[in-house]
């Protein structure tokens, strides 16, 4: 099939043709402005002159973000609406199964990721033979200095404990290729995939952009919202806490040997051993570094305990009654 400027040959259907570009972006919450990004995405993909398909994702959404989106009545766009609130990086994993594009393009639904961006990054991939395109916001100075403080720290700790290089700042606006995409979906467990594409090292590019602001609202990644994500690229990516509970362990344990062994010469020498301070302090002391220790490891098997239960981690369905929809994803 020859492609023309005609909109019916650049919109993917439900026909067996594979698209070029599979569009996913998560939604939650953005009815304020989820018409304005779609239109003005569709301007983008229209000039692309390229077959495509849009997922746009609800994650959960309470509000009438569904209905906006379907109120354009976009045919290349389709709404994946999950079951409930899964959080972003289960929500980009749901649109990537449900993808048929030979390239996927990942991006926010808030208008920060700049649609202008889409033909650059497809020529950088095309012209440079990779198979990942990564967007990096190098300027975040329009960021309030708790979110730059908190990003930046997130990068370092992350890249000093797991050892992937990823760049600063180089979060879930990115390219890539369908073979990648179909490796990464068969990774079992929770995916951080900003750290599982560069620790797999797949042949990249890297290009910078400036984020706009957001169309409407604010931003949802909160405190929280960056623990859970640090907790998860350390828990993913990196068996070092288990290595620091053994050296603490260790170390402990010696302490504690030469602690006995002064109270045992201490008895021998009919001297009583004064002040319940230092013994408090020492009990206390192991303790805490005995039950943190437990909490790490036990963090570690509730992550081995939900690959082996092997339940699906969400439920979705095509709200435009596509064919594919009530899709579980593992």
């Amino acid at each position: 099939m020859t492609e023309d400027n005609s909109t019916e040959l650049r919109i993917h259907t439900d026909s067996q043709e594979r698209p070029f570009l599979s569009v996913v972006t998560p939604m939650f919450n953005e009815a304020e402005g989820i018409v304005e990004f779609l239109q003005e995405l569709k301007v983008f993909l229209e000039d692309l002159g390229r077959t495509y398909e849009v997922l746009v994702v609800d994650d959960g959404s309470r509000d009438t973000s569904v209905e906006r989106a379907l109120s354009i009545h976009w045919r290349g766009c389709r709404v994946l609406a999950l079951s409930k609130n899964c959080g972003h990086q289960i929500a980009l994993e749901a649109g990537m199964s449900a993808s048929r594009g030979t390239w996927v393009l990942t991006m926010d639904s808030d208008g920060q990721h700049p649609p202008e961006c889409i033909q650059y990054m497809i020529s950088a991939a095309l012209d440079e033979d990779a198979d990942v395109v990564y967007m990096r916001q190098p300027d975040r100075t329009n960021d309030s200095w708790a979110k730059r403080s908190a990003a930046t720290m997130y990068y370092r700790i992350i890249r000093t404990i797991t050892k992937v290089p990823i760049a600063d700042s180089q979060a879930d606006f990115r390219l890539i290729h369908r073979p990648v995409v179909e490796a990464v979906l068969k990774v079992p467990g929770d995916k951080v995939l900003r750290l599982l594409l560069p620790a797999i090292g797949y042949r990249s590019v890297t290009l910078e952009y400036s984020a706009r602001d957001r169309i409407a609202g604010k931003g949802r990644f909160g405190a929280g919202w960056q623990f859970k994500m640090a907790l998860l690229s350390i828990l993913g990516f990196t068996s070092a806490p288990l290595r620091l509970v053994a050296l603490s362990g260790l170390v402990i344990s010696a302490g504690a040997a030469f602690w006995l062994l002064y109270v045992l010469v201490t008895y021998m020498q009919t001297r009583t051993v004064t002040g319940w301070s230092s013994v408090m302090a020492a009990v206390l002391t192991i303790g805490g570094l005995t039950l943190l220790s437990v909490s790490v490891v036990g963090e570690y098997l509730a992550r081995v305990y939900d690959l082996l239960k092997a339940h699906p981690k969400y439920s979705a369905r095509f709200v435009d009654g596509s064919a594919n929809s009530g899709k579980d994803g593992q």
